[in-house]
């Protein structure tokens, strides 16, 4: 897992989404967000849509996805479980 990277030593690239550490509804969060060079600005995903954060000091990459599952696995998964 990367390390969270403070935004004075290093930006991610431009609208890369990234979590970051953003300042929004009064207080700090971890969320998804990205940051646009063009802008120079610090976008974040809220439940009320894309907005500005009041404030952002670290980021780091997303993880990667999980992997795929098969749905073989899945069905064998759901017999163990009795569902």
């Amino acid at each position: 897992m990367s390390e969270w990277i403070s935004v004075k030593d290093r930006l991610p690239e431009s609208q890369a989404d990234v979590l970051v550490v953003a300042f929004w509804h009064e207080r700090w969060q971890t969320m998804m967000g990205w940051h646009s060079d063009m802008g120079k600005k610090w976008r974040v995903i809220t439940p009320h849509g894309e907005r500005e954060p009041g404030g952002v000091t670290h980021w780091m990459p997303l993880p990667d996805p999980p992997k795929a599952v098969s749905y073989t696995h899945l069905r064998a998964h759901e017999t163990e479980l009795h569902l």
